[in-house]
């Protein structure tokens, strides 16, 4: 039986951006979602912990270890945040609560995460800021 073409039910509309309202703010262009997501995953602690916590915990075992639970949970985590933002058009909270209603609360967690995350980069930034002053004088 060969099936025609307008037989075929889409399995997944993808819609333009014509086809979405919404009030929400949006990336100029793939370049800044690009860096910023970059920005976003690279911090300080990278740069500055990570060389001497894998040096002090085992050295190549860790780094195996890190690398094998970076991409076998932390990448796809990452995407599928990414992508369920992007199509649910909301934030955290509100696209894990489309899937599931009881899940809103990973997405409420996701959000205090980022929260801690960022204050304690300000408390560091603000510590960096007074050693720079006080060296000075």
């Amino acid at each position: 039986m060969q099936v025609e073409p307008k037989d075929m039910v889409p399995v997944l509309k993808v819609s333009s951006k014509d086809d979405i309202t919404t009030d929400r703010p949006r990336w100029m262009n793939r370049w800044t979602f690009l860096i910023s997501t970059i920005s976003a995953a690279i911090g300080i602690g990278n740069v500055w912990r990570f060389p001497y916590l894998s040096f002090k915990h085992g050295g190549s075992t860790f780094i195996y270890t890190y690398l094998y639970s970076l991409f076998i949970i932390g990448v796809p985590m990452l995407i599928l945040e990414l992508t369920l933002g992007q199509k649910m058009q909301k934030g955290s909270a509100g696209s894990m609560r489309g899937i599931v209603p009881r899940l809103a609360g990973i997405g409420y967690v996701a959000s205090f995460s980022g929260f801690v995350t960022a204050l304690t980069y300000n408390i560091l930034l603000g510590m960096s800021i007074i050693y720079l002053l006080q060296s000075g004088s």
